[in-house]
């Protein structure tokens, strides 16, 4: 073997141990490789056998060389996860971050997290988007319009982790809001409960009203409509104590048992707070059933029962199917997930 075909193997060899190279588990296009060991296709073909000889590799006829080791302890694929700095909800995005961390270690990937305040890409967002090395991107819940359409121009896979619009051709890990407002519907009436209500923020909001059309699902199944004594559309730029006074008329009006799912914990607080001060007892005069796990820090105290926010498995979900993609060279789909019921006591059950 020629000496520049042996050194041209050596650094191969290197390079396929220490994951410089083959990010989607197939050696790159033999053009590539020539001209990044400056051999000729000839010599490549010398190189490629040695390298099936040792395990390394072998050839997957339509595919290319497949790569079958490396390195364990090699980083492979890098991703870029992009932070809204503006908008942090800090526990949920510690367990989004801690599932990206913990699928990115599985994959034997390197994360790089990049802080933007704002809605385009700038000059330091850029210079991130333009690495050679980079291999994918997670943005974390928000996607702006102008950041979507300038990433027209980048050919790296991307996924939006906890996605809370209604875009479908976004590809995301979405909570699937509508299952979870049927669950709490078929929960309630499974317990015995007949008259129901929703109180969330406006139904403007892809989110509240995902699950109030999961909530009239359910209902009707048996003949049920959200009972309007208790229900509340609670408008997002009203003061807290605005926002207090409105659940307080609501229950003001509310006569006989009931039950509310609440869309978040943070609106299940305002009800709790108001149900003590109008002398309503949780759940004998009023039920409860809410949704995130987050956004009220006294919840589990409380004893409300609520559906989590699967932030975790969201974090592990965009990870898994940013390689994926690198692996089949398939699209990115969109993929729905369910948070887990937690029962506490704010229900009255069979």
């Amino acid at each position: 073997m020629h000496q520049k075909t042996v050194d041209a193997l050596e650094k191969l060899e290197k390079l396929i141990r220490y994951g410089e190279v083959g990010v989607s588990g197939f050696l790159p296009a033999e053009r590539d490789i020539c001209r990044q060991l400056n051999i000729g296709r000839g010599a490549l073909q010398t190189v490629i056998d040695e390298l099936t000889a040792r395990g390394l590799v072998c050839r997957v006829p339509g595919k290319g060389v497949k790569i079958l080791t490396r390195n364990e302890d090699a980083i492979w694929k890098k991703f870029l996860v992009i932070i809204n700095g503006k908008s942090l909800n800090v526990t949920e995005y510690f367990e989004l971050l801690r599932g990206v961390a913990t699928a990115a270690d599985e994959q034997g990937a390197e994360i790089v997290l990049f802080f933007y305040h704002n809605d385009f890409i700038d000059r330091r967002l850029n210079e991130r988007l333009t690495d050679d090395n980079l291999n994918g991107i997670i943005f974390l819940e928000k996607f702006p319009p102008r950041i979507r359409e300038a990433m027209k121009q980048f050919s790296l896979p991307y996924i939006v982790a906890n996605y809370e619009e209604q875009d479908a051709d976004v590809p995301a890990i979405r909570v699937d809001y509508r299952q979870i407002g049927r669950n709490a519907g078929r929960y309630l009436v499974g317990n015995g409960h007949k008259k129901v209500g929703f109180v969330g923020g406006s139904h403007e909001n892809f989110i509240y009203r995902e699950m109030l059309a999961g909530l009239k699902g359910a209902l009707a199944e048996d003949d049920l409509t959200p009972d309007a004594e208790l229900s509340l559309e609670i408008d997002s730029k009203l003061s807290q104590k605005e926002r207090k006074q409105c659940v307080m008329d609501m229950l003001k009006k509310h006569s006989g048992k009931g039950a509310v799912f609440a869309g978040r914990d943070h609106i299940a607080q305002l009800i709790y707070e108001c149900s003590k001060e109008l002398k309503l007892n949780i759940p004998e005069d009023i039920s409860i059933i809410s949704n995130d796990n987050v956004s009220w820090p006294e919840a589990a105290k409380a004893g409300l029962t609520t559906f989590a926010q699967p932030a975790f498995e969201t974090g592990q979900a965009a990870i898994n199917a940013l390689c994926k993609a690198m692996d089949t060279n398939a699209p990115i789909k969109t993929e729905l997930l369910i948070g887990e019921l937690i029962e506490r006591s704010s229900v009255i059950t069979n």
